[in-house]
């Protein structure tokens, strides 16, 4: 029987088994993880507080370290995070910080 992480939500729902393809080459950079954390921090979490930042911290420092294990949860939370941050900065600062305009997204 193969792993159920390897099919997407509608396999539980509909009986469909399309692999979804693996997203690790897609993640920026550790360094970069961290820059985005940190500016998710300053710019979007005082607006949403939809997360804990204690706990979800710990997790981005956890998975930026092996991405290849991260969890679908969790690496949608990271690209949420990612997305968000790069959004709420002008050109410049995606420059400044990434090594290009919206270099990511």
């Amino acid at each position: 029987m193969s792993d159920i992480t390897d099919y997407d939500g509608g396999s539980l729902l509909f009986g469909i088994t399309s692999r979804v393809p693996s997203l690790t080459a897609l993640h920026p950079q550790p360094l970069h993880i961290f820059r985005l954390w940190q500016t998710f921090l300053d710019n979007v979490n005082p607006l949403s507080k939809v997360i804990h930042a204690p706990t979800v911290q710990h997790q981005i420092l956890e998975a930026s370290a092996n991405l290849e294990k991260v969890s679908r949860s969790m690496e949608s939370l990271m690209f949420a995070i990612y997305a968000t941050s790069v959004n709420s900065m002008d050109k410049k600062q995606c420059e400044i910080m990434l090594g290009g305009p919206n270099k990511f997204f």
